[in-house]
């Protein structure tokens, strides 16, 4: 079993991934495989069970959730909104990943960033990969608040 950028390239159902290894040629991670009940159960049940939408409805979903956030005016209306949107625990995470953020674009180590925020090395690196290669967000978003800074 293999994962490429955090998807699954081949699963069977029965296995669930343990553990990751070292990575091979191509870019590719070798997965341990486990075969237990208990844990085949846990990752055979999505996080909201009774969710069935579609690709298309989900798809709409986070739209309405983007131009609900674009329509915000303020830094207060939108951290209100936050507020009100996430619990404390989800707030701080996307508080941690922007400073995260800040301080892998001064060039910092991730141990030293890990040091100042308490931040998972993990997800630094998850920060730090989607600031390289993701959907380019991150950049958009320093781009424009660099921007704001420097008027």
């Amino acid at each position: 079993m293999y994962v490429r950028d955090g998807s699954l390239v081949k699963r069977r159902k029965p296995f669930i991934l343990v553990a990751f290894e070292t990575k091979p040629p191509g870019g590719l991670t070798l997965v341990y495989q486990c075969n237990s009940v208990l844990l085949r159960y846990y990752i055979g049940t999505s996080m909201k069970p009774n969710r069935n939408d579609s690709e298309r409805r989900q798809a709409r979903a986070e739209e309405a959730l983007c131009e609900a956030i674009i329509s915000l005016e303020t830094v207060e209306e939108c951290l209100s909104f936050f507020k009100d949107l996430c619990t404390p625990a989800e707030l701080q995470a996307l508080v941690d990943r922007w400073q995260v953020v800040e301080y892998l674009e001064k060039g910092l180590p991730y141990r030293k960033i890990h040091d100042l925020t308490g931040v998972s090395v993990t997800t630094i690196g998850r920060v730090a990969r989607f600031l390289s290669d993701g959907y380019g967000g991150y950049r958009t978003a320093i781009r424009r608040t660099t921007n704001l800074q420097s008027h």
